[in-house]
């Protein structure tokens, strides 16, 4: 969340941003060994969990409740070692479409 960390640029996106719907996307990056037994099957690797703890301290950071979290995705992605480990946050204004 490097671009949260300067003051100005989250200034802006507070401004841009507040009373939005918003669209979250995160791009969750993990080392290939936590992700995949030796057997190339999947492991129990929850993502749920850390999207939840990521979209509270975002919605604390923007000054605004999670409920304008309208489109969330997240992805899961390997990476070759865990020092590469990272998450990428992208957050947009969006439209919100009524079903009738």
């Amino acid at each position: 969340m490097y671009w949260l960390t300067q003051k100005r640029e989250l200034l802006f996106a507070r401004e841009q941003l507040s009373g939005k719907p918003l669209s979250v996307h995160i791009d969750f990056m993990f080392a290939k060994e936590r992700i995949f037994t030796k057997k190339g099957y999947l492991k129990k690797l929850d993502v749920s969990n850390r999207l939840k703890a990521i979209h509270d301290s975002l919605a604390d950071a923007l000054l605004t409740d999670d409920c304008f979290f309208v489109n969330i995705s997240a992805d899961k992605l390997a990476v070759k070692s865990k020092y590469e480990e990272s998450a990428t946050i992208r957050v947009e204004a969006c439209e919100f479409t009524e079903l009738i």
